[in-house]
């Protein structure tokens, strides 16, 4: 009696987590068939993209919009640019988008070790910036 107890206990035990599992995958696929039905198509992760963009246009003024990742470098302010820095998006391999703050607090040239010997410096707008993934 004892031991079929906890044989029963062993078992149940057990098929707790498939269960588990099985009835998340039962509401994400009930879920998933209602989000269809009422869009009308599967939704796409390239799709929800094209909607937050929208909602980004309508929610936030030019000013605040996110924009691409995606900016020159330049040796001075006056020179032409040497190159750019960015960041892509793996699917889709265009630069994300941002939100971006002008953080300039000071016209000092900001400074850094990358030696012992080696230091970089460099001066212009400095920036914060936010990704939403």
């Amino acid at each position: 009696p004892e031991e079929a107890e906890l044989l029963f206990g062993v078992a149940v035990a057990e098929a707790a987590p498939r269960d588990y599992d099985k009835a998340v995958a039962y509401l994400e696929a009930m879920l998933r068939q209602q989000v269809d039905a009422a869009v009308g198509k599967e939704l796409t992760a390239e799709a929800f993209e094209e909607y937050a963009a929208y909602h980004d246009r309508l929610v936030f003024r030019s000013d605040f919009r996110p924009g691409p990742f995606s900016y020159a470098v330049r040796r001075d302010r006056d020179a032409f640019p040497d190159g750019t820095v960015s960041i892509a998006s793996a699917a889709k391999k265009e630069p994300i988008r941002t939100f971006a703050r002008d953080a300039t607090e000071t016209t000092s040239p900001f400074t850094f070790a990358i030696g012992a010997a080696t230091f970089v410096t460099f001066d212009g707008p400095r920036y914060a910036h936010a990704y939403v993934a």
